[in-house]
């Protein structure tokens, strides 16, 4: 009796090893790689003339990738964002390993004119072999960016002189777009400008708490968010006072 019962027990032991060693072989079993695809993707389908829209190209799952060569486009200017963006995604379900790797390529696509665009279908070499985007097709419509979004910059002097310093306020306007049946409010629009640039300006907003104003554009009167950023301007030198490094855009938001 006592020699069964430690029999059994080894027996209990030696299962207890085995079931063990066959959690720590499933667990250590190779993952399953999923399929190689790749994809282009362009974040709206109604575009405007001569405004950016931004773009992607996705490869998945791949071993090796080559940069994609991105094609002339005739009525379309290209531009690269940066070198490829990797991730990798691992899942276990029921023990079985899944593992993902997403490349990421970034681009600026500008429309220069009005119409259809046709994005053609971009090849890419993966794992020894060339692969193709499906063709994407963009609506292009004429740009109302002008009245949405433009500076200004004022002088309060008809004529100045060399050694003195002249305040000058650059006005940045902009009509706030809706969300449903409300207006975004002003820090919303402000948070999606790009300013990389103000020339001799200052990026503190002299008026903050007071930018809400009305502005006749195209014969209609609208209110405008409108921000003053001012400064004192040294005039080093006689002809005209010019403003050629200032640079400005908006990401702005559709309505919705």
């Amino acid at each position: 009796m006592v020699d069964d019962c430690m029999s059994r027990a080894r027996t209990n032991a030696l299962s207890t090893r085995l079931l063990g060693l066959a959690a720590i072989t499933l667990l250590a079993a190779p993952a399953v790689r999923a399929q190689v695809s790749v994809e282009f993707k362009v974040a709206a389908r109604e575009v405007y003339a001569n405004e950016a829209v931004l773009a992607s190209l996705e490869v998945h799952n791949f071993q090796t990738c080559e940069e994609p060569a991105f094609p002339d486009i005739e009525g379309c200017t290209v531009q690269q964002r940066g070198e490829g963006l990797n991730s990798r995604f691992t899942q276990i379900v029921g023990g079985r390993i899944t593992e993902t790797r997403k490349r990421v390529y970034e681009y600026e696509l500008t429309p220069t004119r009005v119409g259809t665009l046709l994005i053609p279908a971009i090849p890419v070499n993966v794992d020894g072999q060339t692969m193709k985007t499906r063709p994407v097709r963009l609506t292009v419509r004429p740009s109302n960016a002008a009245e949405l979004f433009f500076a200004e910059i004022t002088i309060d002097k008809r004529r100045v002189y060399i050694g003195e310093e002249v305040p000058a306020t650059m006005t940045l306007w902009i009509k706030p777009a809706r969300y449903g049946r409300r207006w975004r409010g002003a820090n919303d629009m402000l948070n999606r400008v790009w300013a990389p640039n103000l020339g001799p300006f200052p990026k503190q907003i002299a008026n903050a708490n007071d930018v809400r104003r009305r502005r006749t554009v195209n014969g209609v009167d609208e209110t405008f968010y409108a921000f003053d950023f001012v400064a004192e301007i040294p005039i080093l030198q006689v002809g005209t006072l010019r403003f050629d490094d200032s640079a400005l855009g908006i990401a702005y938001p559709a309505e919705g």
